[in-house]
């Protein structure tokens, strides 16, 4: 039998045992920090470098624009939906709460499908890169969610 030297006290072992689980909710609190913090990085870089984009582009994305349709009007509004769903699901997912993930899949589907209808995006690539690894880190946060025991509950000590 191999034994472990220094040897750990008996009342320290009940610890030890619940410190993987402990590593899983930092790492999935810190992706959930580093999402939002990109995230907001990101939304205050695309009004500081509007102005480097090329002139026809700038032009382009200043453009006037037409009074809104309804589908427009509906897109926006589920646009709406899905960040406010997401700041509950990230709040879920920052309390360990098993719903936060499963809302933060319904508000990246919901994000995702809506994308599309509004058209053409301009943006300096830096703004890109910041953006993605904004995804990055919600993808992070959801398979630590998902794929390890962050969210599940601590067993009970008898």
């Amino acid at each position: 039998m191999i034994r472990q030297w220094p040897p750990i006290p008996l009342h320290a072992r009940h610890h030890l045992a619940h410190l993987p689980a402990m590593k899983c909710h930092t790492a999935l609190r810190l992706s959930v920090a580093l999402f939002w913090a990109f995230f907001l990085v990101d939304i205050v870089l695309i009004f500081l470098l509007d102005s480097t984009l090329p002139a026809e582009l700038r032009a382009w994305h200043s453009r006037p624009h037409q009074q809104p349709t309804a589908l427009e009007i509906t897109l926006n509004l589920l646009g709406g939906l899905g960040f406010v769903l997401m700041v509950v699901a990230t709040v879920g997912l920052w309390c360990l709460r098993r719903w936060g993930a499963q809302l933060s899949v319904l508000a990246i589907i919901l994000a995702y499908a809506v994308t599309p209808f509004y058209g053409p995006t301009v943006e300096p690539g830096f703004v890109s890169s910041v953006s993605s690894a904004s995804t990055l880190f919600l993808g992070m946060a959801l398979a630590i969610a998902f794929f390890t025991d962050a969210l599940k509950p601590a067993p009970q000590s008898s």
